[in-house]
C-alpha cells in the first residue's frame, strides 16, 4: 500500500471517530469546569449559599479572573463563582498557555463588569472546586453567562442536571455561529473554522506536492480531526455547533482523500 493511499485510510478513520465522539456524548462530555489559577487579591469562597439562592442582591464584583470565573463581596463575605451552563477558553496559567480567544474572553467580561458593579445572583450549589456556581446578572439585563456565548467568547457547558440556561445557552451558540462570532469565525487565525480553511488554502497551493509535503499536510488534518474528537472537549470545540462540526469534518475529511489522490 503506498504512503499517500496509508494516510487516507488513517484519516478516514479517524474522522469516523471523531463524528462517533460528538454524536453521542457532547453534553455529557464537555469539558468540565477547570481549576482557574489562584490571582493576587483572588481568594476561594469563604460563603456557601444554600444549593438554590434566587435574588441574592447586594453583591460587588471584586475580581473578574477569566471568561466564567470571578469572585464577588459583600461587607465581609467573599465568593468566588463559576457561571453556571458555560465554559470560557482557558486563559494562561503556570505552565499552561492561553487557549484561542481566553484573554479576549477574560478582558469582555471584566469589561461587562467592572471592579465595583453591583449584580444580582441566583446560584446552584458549589462545583468540585468549591465555587459558587451561578447566574450573574448586572441590572435587568440577560444573565453575563448568555452574553458570553452569544458572543462567541464561550461554549454552552451541562455539568450534571445543573440546566438553568442550557437552553439558552444553545439558542445563544446557534447566533453566534450564524453571525461567525468568535470562535466561529473564520478569520481569527486560532479557532478551528479559520485553522480548517488555511490548510484547504495550503493543500490547494500545493496539489503537487511530494510525499513529503503531502505527508505533513495529511499530518495537520489528522491533528484538527483528533481536536474535534477530542474528551474533554475544549472550549474552542465545544463552542461550535453539531452542524457546525459535522461540516469541519466533512471537509477534513475529503480534503484528506483530495491530498492522497494528489488533486
Amino acid at each position: 500500500m503506498g504512503r499517500r493511499a496509508a494516510w487516507a485510510l488513517l484519516i478516514v478513520a479517524i474522522a469516523t471517530m471523531a463524528v462517533v465522539a460528538w454524536l453521542g456524548r457532547r453534553d455529557q462530555d464537555q469539558a468540565a469546569p477547570q481549576q482557574t489559577p489562584s490571582l493576587p487579591g483572588a481568594t476561594a469562597s469563604a460563603h456557601s449559599p444554600s444549593p438554590s439562592g434566587s435574588g441574592l442582591a447586594g453583591w460587588q464584583v471584586r475580581w473578574v479572573i477569566d471568561g466564567d470565573t470571578l469572585d464577588v463581596r459583600r461587607g465581609g463575605e467573599r465568593m468566588r463563582l463559576r457561571l453556571v451552563n458555560i465554559n470560557a477558553p482557558e486563559v494562561a496559567h503556570n505552565s499552561v498557555p492561553d487557549e484561542c480567544l481566553g484573554p479576549q474572553a477574560r478582558d469582555r467580561l471584566r469589561a461587562l463588569l467592572p471592579v465595583g458593579t453591583s449584580v444580582e445572583l441566583q446560584t446552584f450549589g458549589n462545583d468540585r472546586f468549591g465555587r459558587v456556581v451561578a447566574i450573574v446578572r448586572k441590572g435587568a439585563g440577560d444573565p453575563m453567562n448568555l452574553t458570553l456565548v452569544r458572543e462567541g467568547l464561550a461554549a454552552p457547558l451541562v455539568v450534571g442536571d445543573t440546566v438553568p440556561l442550557a437552553s439558552a445557552a444553545r439558542a445563544a451558540q446557534t447566533r453566534a455561529s450564524q453571525a461567525h462570532l468568535g470562535l466561529h469565525s473564520p478569520s481569527i487565525a486560532c479557532t478551528l473554522p479559520a485553522r480548517v480553511m488555511a490548510l484547504e488554502r495550503d493543500a490547494k497551493a500545493a496539489a503537487k506536492a511530494t510525499d513529503k509535503g503531502a505527508a505533513a499536510l495529511q499530518a495537520r488534518a489528522s491533528a484538527l480531526l483528533a481536536e474535534i474528537a477530542a474528551r474533554p472537549a475544549p472550549a474552542l470545540v465545544a463552542a461550535l455547533t453539531e452542524g457546525d462540526l459535522a461540516k469541519l469534518t466533512t471537509r477534513l475529511t475529503d480534503l484528506s482523500r483530495r491530498i492522497a489522490a494528489g488533486t
